[in-house]
């Protein structure tokens, strides 16, 4: 039924004496795209100039701009990004993955391998936005395997990397984040050494409570062997 509809009704427009004075500009109108500046001008209302196809083309919206109606970034900014993953990168110099644990629990899940990770989001980072959320990251993995000292170190390398090399001060806000980042990897460095000791106590009385019970079984297997051999001395 459509299709009927709207071939008498194409046939009344080409046959419309006011169609042949219209049909240049048209053709013309009908090879420009169509707009994306705004929702007013890429819904233009039906015209005498378009078909119904072609204003119902015109009112379905475009694709929308990837860069959000921005300019790409500059090759500048790319070599910035280039050069800032380099020095993440040189940073983490020195840094190992842990090595797999053997002996595992089947129920107990696979240890996860944060350098490595670590390393993969340097790779996937697409600004410096990125990166500069992974200062945080880097700075604990320092500091785990090294020193906060050694963290810090690299920290500031990083650091002027966003302040366009400077030397000018970090401000009071970004004071506060790095004293509140090294006030967390502190914590959690003082929590990973008290476990650490805490195990190594544990493994030494237990290996002392192993050599009591050792050196228990031998004394009572020595008043064994005495008690047994003393009537026969005695016959």
């Amino acid at each position: 039924m459509w299709n009927a509809f709207l071939t008498r009704w194409a046939r009344s427009r080409a046959a419309s004496p006011s169609r042949g004075q219209h049909n240049s500009i048209a053709s013309r109108q009908s090879t420009l795209p169509p707009t994306r500046s705004g929702a007013a001008s890429s819904r233009i209302s039906l015209s005498g100039n378009d078909s119904i196809w072609q204003s119902l083309l015109r009112w379905i919206p475009g694709d929308s701009d990837p860069w959000g109606a921005s300019q790409p970034p500059s090759p500048a900014a790319s070599q910035n990004l280039a050069s800032a993953r380099a020095e993440f990168q040189a940073c983490m110099a020195g840094l190992y993955s842990p090595p797999a644990a053997s002996g595992a629990e089947p129920g107990t899940p696979p240890q996860v391998d944060s350098v490595r990770e670590l390393q993969r989001s340097i790779r996937r980072a697409r600004s410096l936005r990125d990166l500069w959320h992974l200062r945080t990251w880097l700075y604990t993995e320092v500091a785990r395997q090294f020193s906060q000292h050694e963290a810090e170190q690299r920290l500031q390398r990083l650091d002027a990397l966003f302040q366009g090399g400077s030397s000018q001060p970090l401000n009071a806000k970004q004071q506060r984040l790095l004293a509140q980042t090294q006030a967390r990897v502190q914590a959690k460095l003082q929590a990973q050494a008290h476990a650490e000791t805490l195990a190594r106590m544990r493994q030494a009385r237990s290996a002392q409570k192993d050599s009591k019970a050792q050196s228990a079984q031998a004394l009572s297997a020595d008043t064994l062997v005495a008690t047994l051999s003393e009537p026969c001395t005695a016959h």
